[in-house]
């Protein structure tokens, strides 16, 4: 038989911690389990939520104790995102949720989800559940301050800005997961057990480049493109010559 798990919740700091524990890389996680997330009362967002990423054929049932629920955004926070699996939502009410875009040196983020986002890998039935006063708003872009360009924003992720010359990271999912300036590598993002990332490399002149590095753990930002090392005495650059290091991938 499936292993079958309730979880009552009462804020959102409990809300993540048990998505958290049910989701890929979870203490809970099992291939074809069977959750229930019940929230006893309603709360206000104050950060983006966990995303839900469940193991192959697992399923979740976000439902109440009893009544509506009530889950606000206050217009600043994003709503629920099923990663993967087969969820279904019940009884619930989410208010004044926004998903705003990541800003980025490149490009702004698009802003997905406002109350619930849904990837291809997932699954969502409702019953009973409404939104209100929901939206989604893409994030700002900018100019980069370097000779390489900075980082596009990400599904809530701020991409870097360039140092001088090494390119900036993408941004990755979730407002916590921010891009690397040349170098480095992206902060985690809110999808637990999505691969980690490498750091940006290192170039040196002219016919060096470097690549940046891939998203971060959890969805998080690409690592910035290598910084432009200090030349070598009597190293010069040709006529015409373009200087190219690459910026990191979004996460």
């Amino acid at each position: 038989m499936p292993v079958s798990t309730t979880i009552d919740v009462a804020s959102e700091a409990q809300l993540n911690a048990a998505i958290g524990s049910i989701d890929l890389t979870g203490a809970l996680s099992a291939p074809g389990a069977a959750y229930t997330i019940t929230l006893t009362g309603s709360f206000s967002l104050t950060s983006d939520i966990t995303a839900i990423n469940l193991a192959a054929g697992a399923t979740l049932t976000i439902d109440t104790s009893g009544g509506v629920v009530t889950l606000t955004g206050d217009g600043k926070e994003r709503g629920l995102f099923v990663y993967a699996g087969t969820v279904a939502i019940d009884d619930l009410t989410v208010t004044g949720t926004t998903a705003t875009g990541g800003a980025g040196f490149g490009g702004g983020g698009a802003g997905l989800g406002g109350g619930l986002l849904v990837a291809s890998a997932g699954t969502v039935s409702l019953s009973g559940v409404t939104f209100s006063n929901d939206s989604a708003v893409g994030g700002s872009g900018g100019e980069s301050g370097g000779v390489a360009g900075g980082g596009g924003g990400g599904l809530g992720g701020t991409g870097s800005n360039s140092d001088e010359f090494g390119g900036g990271g993408g941004g990755g999912v979730g407002v916590s997961a921010a891009g690397s300036a040349g170098g480095g590598g992206g902060t985690a993002g809110i999808i637990p057990g999505s691969a980690n990332g490498g750091n940006g490399g290192t170039a040196t002149f002219l016919v060096h480049t470097s690549t940046g590095g891939a998203g971060g753990a959890n969805g998080g930002g690409g690592g910035g493109g290598g910084a432009v090392a200090a030349a070598s005495a009597g190293e010069e650059l040709a006529a015409g010559a373009v200087i190219v290091i690459g910026g990191g991938g979004a996460g």
